[in-house]
């Protein structure tokens, strides 16, 4: 008997113990993984508003960006992973960073002043806006920022590792403290039976 309700008791507090760490660990699984997505979007955000900054369009609607004025230095050494360009109205690229080395296949239909977003499987983020030139001639334009090696999700993977390291070894510990508390727990009902 004493065996049978020692072996039910570990069972039942095993599959909580094992229940809570797991559902734990996926509820600040799942915070972070939110919260880097809204973290990149807007570090994506600063990177396009600074291209604009830097911006010049020409008559003809060619675009000049100044490399010394990029706003991250990124974008200008190759195979960095940060990557822009910037479409015109036919989608085809007005401009791309040194970074870019090859055409980016990926792409949004994007309105003017309309944001778009994707998290996966590199962050990217897409801006239409529209340019007026001399003589009131308006260019419509769609800029892309894309970094396949973003520090934020660099970071996300390592805390995500130490996460589930952690919630395991505390684990462990809270079962091996539930098996003493246990055994010393249900040592008076051991004696009574023997008596």
């Amino acid at each position: 008997m004493i065996r049978s309700l020692r072996l039910r008791l570990i069972l039942v507090g095993g599959l909580l113990l094992l229940a809570f760490v797991l559902l734990s660990g996926l509820a600040i699984n799942s915070a972070l993984h939110r919260y880097t997505h809204q973290a990149e979007q807007q570090r994506l955000q600063g990177i396009v508003f600074g291209l604009l900054a830097a911006m010049d369009v020409d008559e003809h609607g060619a675009i000049f960006i100044d490399s010394n004025a990029l706003p991250e230095a990124r974008l200008g050494q190759p195979d960095s992973g940060l990557r822009a360009r910037v479409l015109d109205e036919n989608r085809q690229t007005a401009w791309r960073s040194l970074s870019s080395n090859e055409e980016s296949s990926s792409s949004f239909d994007t309105n003017i002043g309309e944001w778009q977003y994707r998290a996966d499987p590199a962050p990217l983020l897409a801006f239409g806006f529209e340019w007026i030139g001399t003589g009131d001639k308006a260019f419509a334009f769609i800029l892309q920022v894309e970094d396949r090696n973003s520090p934020l999700y660099a970071q996300q993977n390592v805390f995500q590792q130490r996460l589930w390291w952690g919630l395991g070894i505390a684990a462990l510990i809270l079962l091996a403290s539930l098996l003493a508390l246990f055994f010393w727990g249900l040592r008076p009902l051991r004696q009574v039976v023997e008596q």
